[in-house]
């Protein structure tokens, strides 16, 4: 399978995603692993490049939307690899299994796009963070990862609460 090293390409493709970061917010900031991805083959894109494989990384910012947090009514999760960056956002809810997502992404290849589909697992500690909450840590199954139909990857993140 074919893999890229761009790296400066999906780190503006963030910048350019995620535009309510700029504001005072309370957020966490961590490393993501993809731990489980249960049909490899199910996970290439139109051109048969895998888009997730079991230890790929990314660097992560979490931002709730949790009371008295200063985040409003949205949640995001903003992922920035060596190949591409991914968004997530749950409009107007927090993160949950259950719900639906919405994502916007850039890859080394300079395609962009969006998505929705489902979480279909979240698990969260702590389940409610505070605004002087150090870590959270975040175990999450996302349907159609990176937009590609059939594409279930599990994610396991640990975040720091940003300065």
């Amino acid at each position: 399978m074919k893999r890229s090293n761009g790296f400066i390409l999906p780190l503006a493709g963030v910048v350019a995603l995620l535009p309510v970061m700029a504001s005072a917010q309370t957020t966490w900031i961590g490393n993501v692993f993809v731990s489980a991805v249960p049909a490899p083959a199910s996970c290439l894109n139109s051109s048969g490049v895998s888009v997730a494989e079991v230890g790929d990384a990314y660097r992560g910012v979490y931002r709730p939307a949790v009371s008295g947090l200063g985040n409003g009514a949205d949640s995001y999760l903003a992922l920035v690899g060596a190949r591409s960056s991914f968004t997530i956002m749950v409009p107007n809810n927090t993160f949950r299994a259950g719900i639906n997502y919405g994502s916007s992404y850039v890859s080394s290849t300079i395609n962009f796009g969006s998505n929705t589909a489902g979480i279909t697992a979240w698990t969260q500690v702590p389940v409610t963070p505070a605004a002087t909450t150090l870590n959270v840590t975040v175990t999450a199954t996302l349907a159609n990862f990176w937009n590609v139909k059939g594409c279930t990857v599990t994610l396991q993140g640990g975040f720091t609460l940003a300065p």
